[in-house]
Formats: C-alpha cells, sequence, structure tokens
C-alpha cells in the first residue's frame, strides 16, 4: 500500500476515511474527549519518554529496550525509523494533551493482511485506569475496521500478567500452538482477527 493512496469518504460521506496515509501523516483518532492517538514524529520526543524507557518498572519486558541505556537520540532514532516505515506506525498516546505512551502496529503484511501489536505506557500515573485497554480496543477497530487487517498478533511474556490481562480485555485471546521461548522465558501470542472481533464501526474513530 502506497502511502499516497487515500481512500473514500467514510460511511457518511462528509468526513475523511482513517487510511494508512492518514494515519501516518498524523491524522489523530479519538479516545475520549481528552484522548487520542498520532503517529509519533522526532519532535514528539521529550524527557518523559527518554526517562519513561530508562524505568526498571516499565521495560521490564522489553527486552531489547532495557539492554541499553535509551537516550535522547537512540528513541527519536527508533521513532524515525517508523516514520520511514510502509510496514509500521508507532501512535502516542496523548492524554490532556501530554504524551503518557505509545501503541504500535508493526511487521504489516498487507498480501497476508496481518500485523503485530505492541503497547508501553510509560507515565505510571495513568497505569490501571483502562488507557491500555482503550488504546487496543481503537487501534484495533482501526486496523480491522479501516485498514482491511484481518489478524492481529501480540507477544506476551507468559510471567507479565498486566499486559495480559490487558490484551485479553481488549478482546485478544491466547493461541497456545503460536507460543514460542527464549532465554528470558514462554512467549505467549495472542491474537484478534476479524472473525472474533467486536469491531466498531469506523465511523466512530473518525479523523478529529
Amino acid at each position: 500500500m502506497l502511502l499516497d493512496q487515500f481512500s473514500p469518504l467514510a460511511a457518511d460521506g462528509n468526513t475523511p476515511a482513517l487510511t494508512f496515509a492518514a494515519l501516518k501523516g498524523g491524522a489523530p483518532i479519538a479516545l475520549d474527549d481528552h484522548a487520542y492517538l498520532r503517529a509519533l514524529t522526532v519532535e514528539d520526543v521529550g524527557d518523559s519518554y527518554v526517562n519513561g524507557m530508562n524505568d526498571p518498572e516499565v521495560h521490564r519486558f522489553m527486552t531489547s529496550v532495557r539492554q541499553n541505556r535509551q537516550t535522547w537520540q537512540s528513541v527519536a532514532d527508533y521513532v524515525a525509523a517508523n516514520m520511514e516505515s510502509e510496514a509500521d506506525i508507532l501512535f502516542g498516546i496523548f492524554v490532556h494533551n501530554q504524551l503518557r505512551g505509545t501503541v504500535r502496529l508493526h511487521a504489516i503484511e498487507w498480501a497476508r493482511g496481518s500485523a503485530h501489536v505492541g503497547i508501553s505506557l510509560f507515565d505510571k500515573s495513568i497505569w490501571n485506569q483502562g488507557w491500555g485497554r482503550r488504546a487496543l480496543a481503537v487501534l484495533s477497530d482501526v486496523a480491522i475496521g479501516a485498514l482491511g487487517l484481518m489478524r492481529l498478533m501480540a507477544g506476551i511474556y507468559r510471567n507479565n500478567t498486566s499486559s495480559r490481562r490487558t490484551f485479553l480485555a481488549a478482546g485478544f485471546v491466547h493461541e497456545p500452538a503460536s507460543d514460542s521461548s527464549d532465554s528470558y522465558d514462554v512467549c505467549e501470542i495472542y491474537v484478534l482477527t476479524a472473525n472474533n472481533s467486536a469491531v466498531l464501526t469506523t465511523g466512530r474513530n473518525e479523523i478529529v
């Protein structure tokens, strides 16, 4: 899918339909009246993001992040790589106009209709308030209902009970046959498909 390929208007005929190009271009998606998702740019990288990535409680299950101390440059490079990719979108989770975390749709395979999903709330002041579930549910709605993907996957380490609960609450189900393991732990695979999701109409998640 080319970045300049836009879809027709949404079902109501007035609002632009959400597309990969629009999302990569920074179209925000409302979570509620005070929160939204938006593709991150390097300009969004600040101290709270970098410090969060260095917090042991935040990066405990993020194997590639915790191996090296993160700097503004390393985080900016990561954001830039996602900006340039045609198979990944790194969204910021903005609550009261402050960046509080990220949710990522990545390794998109358009031909297979599949993608992987990951989430990180680095602002611990919003933990246990349902923001992770809300962000995943809305992202899943957009990925399946607007982008036409059929299968979303997430790898979750077995002892990451908080992440497991969040994905289950967002409608993902465990697929034991796909589980794998590494030197750290067993990685369980959770999936959401177009057939088993309760996807909302794409008209709800309009560009704001």
